[in-house]
């Protein structure tokens, strides 16, 4: 099985390209500085997905063709629109485009009703997903041994001294899931599709933000 990941480089991508090679897939890495991931041996695609060259289906066929799959976990989180619209839309819309028998699967996030730049760009991606039939899946809060966004957040206020504070008053419900587990669902749902549409994707527990602060 091969696998194109796009996002390699970033907190859930680079998880999920590891948890990928564990279980035997031939993985194909992509960055826009894939450099730190050829050295961890990862076959690399070098691409900066604002480029319009990675807009059109052509940029992406030679590296699709013979049933290579897509993880798509490649976004930002602040930016400005041309760059939003590059990296959430148009270049995956390409790529989407250019499998050749292959699956695909968005890795998208709980919350996108919001309204910031990132939700915004959010939906518009998972839209261009939907169109082509991709599988979506919305995690929400993803915790590793690394940390990105809100589990960064987390790490911070945890690791005051004295007191641990909340952010609000701390009962808000989170559902995490830990980044390799993120990545076993996302392979099964390359191997068995579990159809159109977007699925949360939690793990077994639901705890307040108090509570996983105090956790971690």
């Amino acid at each position: 099985m091969k696998v194109l990941v796009l996002g390699a480089d970033g907190f859930i991508g680079r998880h999920i390209a590891f948890y990928l090679r564990a279980q035997g897939v031939a993985v194909l890495a992509h960055a826009r500085a894939p450099d730190r991931l050829a050295r961890m041996g990862f076959a690399t695609l070098r691409a900066d997905l604002t480029d319009p060259a990675t807009h059109d289906p052509a940029f992406w066929r030679p590296h699709l063709a013979g049933e290579v799959h897509i993880i798509n976990a490649a976004g930002l989180l602040t930016g400005r629109d041309p760059a939003f619209s590059a990296v959430h839309v148009a270049a995956p819309a390409a790529a989407y485009a250019a499998l050749d028998g292959g699956r695909s699967v968005l890795i998208s996030a709980v919350g996108i009703e919001a309204a910031t730049g990132f939700a915004r760009w959010r939906r518009e991606g998972e839209a261009v997903a939907q169109a082509a039939g991709v599988t979506i899946l919305r995690p929400g809060l993803v915790l590793a041994d690394t940390s990105y966004g809100g589990s960064s957040l987390i790490r911070a206020l945890a690791a005051l001294p004295f007191a641990t504070p909340v952010v609000g008053d701390g009962t808000q419900a989170f559902n995490p899931i830990h980044a390799s587990d993120l990545a076993a669902v996302a392979l099964d749902c390359l191997v068995t599709p579990p159809g159109p549409g977007a699925w949360q994707a939690g793990g077994a527990e639901t705890v307040s933000q108090a509570e996983v602060i105090r956790a971690v």
